[in-house]
């Protein structure tokens, strides 16, 4: 397995229907591809890896979606020091104003737990992101270029399914055959050295 993951999703269909794919960074290839971008999606990969495979995980960049946040905070050992989020993200919303504006939103949330084991759950998760969440990207150099390009390989075109096949059972072989990085040459027989 793979020690550095890209999670991402990829739009199916109309009506926001999605796919969630865990691409290998080092293969460019795709890893797992699952319905739905929900955190038991995410989950899902990760519930089917053994203890030693989920410690060997070096680093996992993805955007900022929090359903994939919180799976991977639920199953990785050391999360907070193996996510990286996209650089694109964090450009996008960690200019000064965008960044202390969420910082400012995020915290005031803070105020509405009625228990203080949620209150300091949250608090440390908001100072981890307040102090930690660009630096990441420095101890592990990884983007999610690769995701984004395999995401850009899996349009509809004469290659996949009917346009109507829009569900994983349909397209699932298709994008694992294209994308997931089979080893099609035929096996070379091996042949008795000659007398």
């Amino acid at each position: 397995m793979t020690p550095h993951l890209g999670v991402d999703e990829k739009a199916i269909a109309k009506g926001h229907q999605y796919f969630t794919l865990v691409c290998d960074l080092d293969r460019s290839t795709v890893e797992f591809l699952v319905e739905h971008r929900k955190q038991a999606s995410l989950a899902s990969y990760f519930t089917g890896l053994t203890e030693d495979q989920l410690a060997g995980i070096e680093a996992i960049a993805l955007d900022m979606w929090e359903p994939y946040v919180q799976a991977i905070r639920a199953h990785v050992p050391a999360a907070e020091t193996k996510m990286v989020f996209d650089r694109y993200h964090i450009m996008t919303t960690t200019l000064k104003t965008a960044r202390a504006w969420a910082l400012k939103e995020s915290l005031r949330e803070l105020w509405h737990y009625t228990r203080v084991g949620w209150a300091e759950r949250h608090w440390k998760r908001w100072y981890f992101w307040a102090t930690h969440a660009r630096l990441t990207f420095f101890a592990h150099r990884i983007t999610n270029a690769v995701s984004e390009g395999l995401n850009s390989k899996i349009q509809p075109s004469r290659k996949w399914p009917t346009a109507s096949a829009t569900s994983s059972t349909s397209r699932r072989p298709a994008i694992y055959f294209h994308c997931g990085g089979l080893d099609l040459y035929p096996a070379t027989p091996e042949y008795p050295d000659e007398p």
